[in-house]
C-alpha cells in the first residue's frame, strides 16, 4: 500500500498565500458592508422615532419633542418624549438650550440612540429650507443641539436650538420666512444619508446627501 505524502512546503507556501490574498481582498469589503448596513439601521430607527413624535402629537393633546445631541464630546445622542413645561413628579429632565430647559412627562421618555459615535456614525449637519419674499433657500444651521417639536393637532414642527435663540415655525414667523424642511446628514466613513421632514411632518429619506444651495444671513 502506497503512503499518502501529504502536500509539499511549496503546496502549502502557495495555499496560504491565496488565502491571505483573498482575506486581504474581502475584509476591506466586508467592513464596507457592515459600515452601510449600520447606518442604513440608525437611518431607520431615527426615521421611525420621527414618524413616532408626528404621530403622537397627531393622536393626544402632546407636543412630542425630539431632542439630537451631536456636542464635541461625539456621543452624538437621540431622546424622543412628550414636552411639558411644568416639573412633574418623576419627569425627566434632558438637557437645555439658550436657557430653555427640556423635561418629559412620566413614562414618555424613549432613548433612541445613547452613543451613535460608538457604532462610527455621527449626525453630520441639520439644515433647513426656507421660503422668504425672495423665494426658497436653504440654511445650515451651525447648532450642536436641535429640538424637533410636533404641535397638535397638525404634526407641523417648529425647530429650536438654533443661533440667537431664534425659533422656526410656520406660518411665517417675525423673521418673515416659513420653515418648508428640515434636513439631518448623517455619515459613517464615505457614505451619507439624508432625512427631510417637510413642515407638516411628512418624512423623506435619501441614500445621499442633499447638499446645500445657499444661505440665509
Amino acid at each position: 500500500m502506497k503512503k499518502n505524502p501529504g502536500f509539499s512546503l511549496l503546496e502549502l507556501i502557495v495555499v496560504i498565500t491565496l488565502v491571505g490574498l483573498l482575506a486581504v481582498i474581502s475584509i476591506p469589503g466586508f467592513q464596507d458592508f457592515q459600515q452601510k448596513t449600520r447606518l442604513d439601521s440608525a437611518v431607520n430607527e431615527l426615521q421611525l422615532a420621527l414618524n413616532e413624535g408626528f404621530s403622537r402629537s397627531r393622536s393626544g393633546p402632546f407636543s412630542p419633542l425630539i431632542f439630537i445631541d451631536r456636542t464635541e464630546d461625539k456621543t452624538h445622542r437621540v431622546e424622543i418624549c412628550d414636552r411639558v413645561t411644568s416639573v412633574p413628579t418623576g419627569s425627566t429632565f434632558i438637557d437645555s438650550i439658550d436657557g430653555g430647559e427640556y423635561k418629559c412627562s412620566p413614562n414618555s421618555y424613549k432613548e433612541i440612540f445613547k452613543n451613535l459615535y460608538e457604532q462610527g456614525i455621527i449626525i453630520k449637519s441639520f439644515y433647513t429650507h426656507i421660503e422668504n419674499k425672495d423665494g426658497a433657500v436653504s440654511q445650515d444651521l451651525s447648532v450642536e443641539k436641535l429640538a424637533i417639536i410636533f404641535s397638535p393637532p397638525f404634526g407641523n414642527i417648529q425647530l429650536e436650538g438654533h443661533p440667537n435663540g431664534v425659533v422656526h415655525s410656520y406660518p411665517e414667523n417675525q423673521s418673515s420666512y416659513a420653515l418648508k424642511k428640515l434636513g439631518l446628514i448623517l455619515t459613517s466613513g464615505k457614505d451619507e444619508r439624508t432625512i427631510t421632514i417637510s413642515q407638516t411632518g411628512l418624512i423623506e429619506k435619501f441614500n445621499e446627501a442633499i447638499y446645500l444651495t445657499g444661505s440665509n444671513e
